[in-house]
């Protein structure tokens, strides 16, 4: 069933009753539903439930989706540039192409995740947009592919496993951020602060990282062979494989200078 305006309008009004702990009121609850093209800009909706929405092309910018249920959903090309989605479940979102420069995703979720049909089938049809499908995407997992993320708050965010290739992160903040076995391919990481991140088994090949913070990173099992790390701090970098064309990968770890 597709949501109408009229109805999307009592949702964010029995939400907004709910937040104020009125009564006769509940969370506003578009799971399942077809919001494509829909202008939410600035809405509190806090605790608001989008499992497997489609909210392809939505305007969330400015928005508060703190504490949200976004599991399996559809953000492609969506514009979510200063909102903020601290704390929230988004295992198995689609951001394809989303502008989200400036929010806030400490501490949310990004790990795998599918919807199940009612006969037990994977996903729904209007989830994957045809765009992923040519490229042959995997449907569980997070997908930021060319996504621009610059100067967002990804603090202690769990991206494992998530594609992020062609991404724009400069500037984000990554601190102690899980991205084991994250695809950064060809993404920028220029200035980003990854301090304490878990960036094991994580793809990095061709990713700008100058100026970047790998204060305590791990990069156990990381293929650094297509990789420039002339320029970003290692201070104290875990495990890192030196990229040696001509000689077997050497495990190393970094550390600062004793004090004399």
């Amino acid at each position: 069933m597709t949501a109408t305006p009229l109805n999307i309008a009592d949702e964010l009004r029995r939400h907004a009753d709910w937040l104020a702990k009125r009564r006769a009121a509940w969370p506003a609850d578009f799971r399942l539903q077809n919001l494509s093209g829909v202008s939410l800009r600035n809405a509190s909706l806090r605790y608001a439930r989008f499992a497997g929405a489609n909210l392809g092309g939505c305007d969330l910018s400015g928005a508060d989706l703190r504490d949200c249920d976004i599991f399996g959903a559809t953000l492609h090309g969506a514009s979510l540039t200063n909102a903020n989605l601290a704390h929230s479940d988004l295992r198995g979102v689609q951001l394809f192409e989303a502008d989200l420069t400036g929010a806030n995703l400490e501490g949310a979720d990004f790990r795998e995740g599918t919807l199940l049909g009612p006969d037990g089938s994977r996903g729904l049809s209007f989830v994957i947009p045809e765009a992923l499908e040519s490229r042959q995407m995997t449907r569980p997992r997070a997908n930021f592919c060319n996504a621009n993320l610059s100067g967002a708050n990804l603090l202690v965010a769990n991206l494992s496993g998530a594609v992020m290739t062609e991404s724009q992160l400069n500037g984000a903040n990554l601190q102690r951020a899980n991205l084991a076995g994250a695809d950064l391919s060809n993404s920028d990481l220029s200035g980003a602060d990854l301090s304490g991140s878990n960036l094991t088994g994580a793809r990095l090949a061709h990713a700008r990282l100058d100026g970047a913070d790998l204060t305590g990173a791990d990069l156990s099992n990381v293929d650094l062979n297509e990789v420039d790390l002339t320029a970003a701090c290692l201070t104290n970098v875990r495990s890192m494989a030196l990229p040696n064309p001509d000689e077997p990968a050497v495990e190393m770890v970094v550390r600062p200078q004793r004090q004399a």
